[in-house]
């Protein structure tokens, strides 16, 4: 006979390896689930671990699908494009990486905010790039995965971000810059897009740094990480490893 597995119902954050996902709650009854890995990664990254390409995977610019490489070896351009005919079901991808030195600091001369699906507004249009039933993280999506850290009292504004790195498994992936060719702010900033647009320029991320993490505005042609989340909330059972408690 087999046994019979029980759901969690109570807080605290879960993981389960086989399906790639990380559980949140601090409440009992609202909950986010996360994908375990960045966009794309191939392993998971755990706290001490060295940073590469198959933990950290690429970068992506604000609404540009094509992932830019770990490595330095790509095409570059200062001439911005029109991508105002596109939308969710006709996603933009270019392997060319538009970067500015002066601004406007966008490589979309329309500054079409439907590139990342925040005029269409749904958790299915904001897919792209990511896997189908997961999509680019909204602003408030990151402001709530913060909150439950500080309703578990895992986290305050002046303590250290060490624990976004080891109970959310993100890397610390730095970024690599829109008014720049390089890889910027290595061991000091690590960002994370969401999909919400802060202005015709800018969009909202999450940025971790070594005592801190907020959100925070940057322009769209800018380079930076992303972790997906799951378009419904996936119950953890008894089975699921516990990541905080």
């Amino acid at each position: 006979m087999m046994r019979e597995v029980y759901p969690i119902t109570t807080a605290w954050i879960y993981w389960n390896e086989e399906l790639g996902l990380i559980s949140l709650s601090s409440d009992w009854t609202n909950r986010t689930t996360i994908a375990d890995k960045n966009l794309w990664a191939t392993s998971v990254y755990n706290d001490g671990d060295t940073l590469s390409q198959s933990n950290c995977w690429k970068y992506y610019q604000r609404g540009n699908n094509y992932w830019f490489a770990w490595t330095w070896s790509i095409t570059q351009t200062t001439t911005r494009v029109n991508a105002s005919s596109y939308w969710p079901d006709n996603y933009y991808s270019w392997s060319t990486f538009i970067y500015r030195t002066s601004s406007p600091f966008t490589w979309d001369s329309s500054s079409n905010n439907n590139l990342r699906w925040n005029t269409t507004d749904t958790n299915i249009a904001r897919r792209w790039p990511c896997a189908e039933w997961f999509h680019v993280p909204t602003y408030l999506e990151w402001a709530s995965v913060n909150a439950v850290w500080v309703n578990l009292w895992a986290w305050n504004y002046s303590s250290s971000t060490s624990w976004i790195k080891t109970y959310l498994k993100l890397p610390y992936a730095w970024l690599r810059s829109g008014s720049w060719e390089w890889t910027g702010s290595q061991w000091s900033y690590w960002n994370y897009w969401s999909s919400s647009p802060s202005s015709t320029d800018k969009s909202h991320y999450l940025r971790i740094y070594s005592s801190n993490n907020d959100g925070a505005e940057s322009w769209k042609a800018q380079w930076f990480s992303i972790r997906p989340f799951k378009n419904e909330v996936t119950q953890p059972t008894e089975e699921w490893t516990v990541l905080y408690q």
